[in-house]
């Protein structure tokens, strides 16, 4: 059943001249309203509901919209896109662990292997070229989720 507040009543009552007839609600299993209603709700008093929603269903639909606003405003702090060479890593990821923790690893993502190791990324970069024709690669920290921290 469609309701509205006293405070929407008198609202109505005061811009329209008009008493809101209570006859078109809840008379049939199609609630219709009368149009000069439908028209004040939307025109004038702007998005206003067609019902009296309660104080924690508007904090409920306030939290739902920042929480939009906030993964619209910073995408990239709430979704991290998984790569190829993120992939590969997995695969070796035991191993590596275990024997090169901390040091850098050169990933070829056309292969699907790990091409070179090193304690940075131009040592990585150089034993990858010698063990591999090709010239692009991923790089990835053993054990890290970064190559380097900028302070």
């Amino acid at each position: 059943m469609v309701a509205y507040s006293p405070e929407e009543e008198e609202i109505y009552k005061k811009v329209t001249g008009k008493k809101l007839n209570h006859r078109y609600i809840g008379q049939s299993t199609n609630l219709t309203l009368p149009p000069e209603m439908d028209y004040f709700l939307e025109k004038v008093l702007g998005t206003f509901p067609k019902y009296s929603p309660s104080i924690n269903e508007r904090l409920e639909s306030l939290e739902v919209r920042v929480r939009k606003l906030e993964e619209e405003k910073s995408p990239q702090k709430n979704s991290k896109e998984i790569t190829q060479a993120d992939l590969v890593y997995e695969i070796y990821r035991e191993e590596l662990e275990k024997e090169h923790f901390g040091r850098v690893v050169a990933i070829d993502t056309d292969s699907g292997t790990i091409a070179g190791i090193g304690n940075n990324i131009l040592e990585a970069y150089k034993d990858a070229r010698r063990k591999s024709k090709n010239k692009k690669f991923s790089f990835k920290r053993i054990g890290y989720p970064f190559i380097c921290r900028l302070r």
